[in-house]
């Protein structure tokens, strides 16, 4: 299958040399002013007739990429909304950003908290921005991301679980430190939940995949699940036209 989009195509050497580096597990560079306050940086996409109570689709990058990444997959997916990409706040080197330095809890994967924390608020105070400067309709907000941004996709439907319509990863995970943050309060959560995922991902193993759609349909969420043979750290031509179909039902 011919991905359309790869988040590490464009990335994939600057990702080579911060592995190396020890940046991918140490703490990101610096933090933007969104943490401590400010909108994040966004590119919005709006629709010919207006933004008026349109939905709004908030697509959140991957780890070294920024907010014109995504933007890709813009003319791909329905068209009547208004699309927003958003820069993560750390800042991993000129041009390559981060929402949090990774790490390992024994053998699984995880994130460094008070990153996640911080950006998770930097994109709500984002998100409530949007939604004033663009009149869409407060309830037919949808977060996707890949990768990092699928991570953080997670954490935001936990956070703020009735601000979202419905959420996309595209081969992300869903941790054990986001997930033991659900609270009593949100035993049921009225998400809707699109999972893809390449059987061939060599950083994210597919199995992730698997454990969150079995969890969010635990707690009550409606999840569709697609895995794709021979895929790997991306997003395929069949996994959009699998999410753009998704979002049309949403």
């Amino acid at each position: 299958m011919r991905p359309v989009f790869r988040d590490f195509l464009r990335v994939g050497m600057m990702a080579a040399t911060l592995a190396l580096s020890g940046l991918l597990t140490a703490p990101a560079v610096a933090a933007g002013p969104a943490v401590v306050g400010a909108p994040l940086v966004s590119v919005v996409r709006t629709p010919s007739g207006g933004s008026t109570g349109k939905p709004l689709y908030v697509a959140l990058h991957g780890l070294g990429s920024d907010e014109n990444d995504l933007l890709e997959l813009a003319p791909l997916l329905p068209k009547d909304v208004v699309f927003a990409s958003l820069r993560a706040p750390y800042t991993l080197a000129p041009g390559h950003y981060a929402w949090f330095a990774s790490r390992h809890v024994g053998d699984r994967l995880d994130g460094d908290p008070a990153q996640i924390q911080a950006s998770e608020k930097a994109i709500l105070r984002s998100v409530d921005a949007l939604i004033a400067k663009y009149h869409v309709d407060p309830h037919r907000v949808v977060v996707f991301g890949f990768s990092q941004g699928a991570i953080m996709s997670y954490d935001l439907a936990l956070a703020e679980p009735l601000k979202f319509e419905g959420i996309g990863i595209l081969s992300g995970a869903l941790f054990d430190s986001v997930k033991a943050r659900l609270g009593a309060a949100h035993e049921k959560l009225p998400t809707h939940v699109f999972v893809g995922h390449g059987l061939a991902d060599p950083r994210i193993p597919p199995t992730y995949a698997r454990e969150a759609a079995d969890w969010w349909t635990t707690h009550g969420a409606e999840v569709q699940l697609h895995l794709y043979p021979g895929m790997q750290h991306e997003v395929g031509e069949q996994e959009i036209r699998d999410f753009s179909q998704w979002l049309q039902q949403q």
